[in-house]
């Protein structure tokens, strides 16, 4: 019963691992040459979300059913229908889908939404990727708080 436990442990606290076992997140890939070969990856799936809140930190209500983001240095980028999710307060700006759109240096996401008629909030963030994930490169607050 210990060599299961102990192996699932291990497993779930390797990141991603080249074929010599070296970490390839804390190596800092520069380039999808350094990710080639066989990677241990972990089976999560990762997302960027924004969440916005008013001064108390309570929940925020748009006034329009769409937010979107777009990559700062393209006209390339997604509108996110809300009402599918049921009034969440958390949009999502990038997963690990993203990817390939991604670079491993960083890639900045422009967030935009309307709060009221006379109001949008506008944040840049920053979203990079190792060999397996996306991950928040400068542990950027993904709240926003709107006055």
């Amino acid at each position: 019963m210990k060599f299961p436990v102990l192996f699932l442990l291990l497993l779930l606290a390797t990141s991603c691992v080249d074929e010599l076992g070296t970490d390839v997140v804390v190596d800092n890939p520069t380039k999808h040459e350094d990710c080639e070969g066989d990677l241990l990856c972990t089976d999560e799936f990762v997302f960027f979300g924004v969440t916005l809140v008013n001064g108390d930190g309570e929940s925020i209500e748009l006034e329009s059913d769409k937010v979107s983001a777009f990559y700062t240095d393209s006209e390339e980028g997604i509108e996110v229908d809300i009402s599918d999710f049921g009034g969440t307060t958390q949009y999502f700006i990038a997963s690990d889908n993203d990817l390939d759109k991604i670079d491993f240096a960083g890639t900045s996401i422009t967030f935009e939404a309307r709060v009221s008629k006379f109001k949008t909030v506008r944040r840049e963030f920053i979203v990079a990727k190792d060999c397996c994930h996306i991950y928040n490169p400068e542990g950027q607050n993904q709240e926003i708080v709107v006055d």
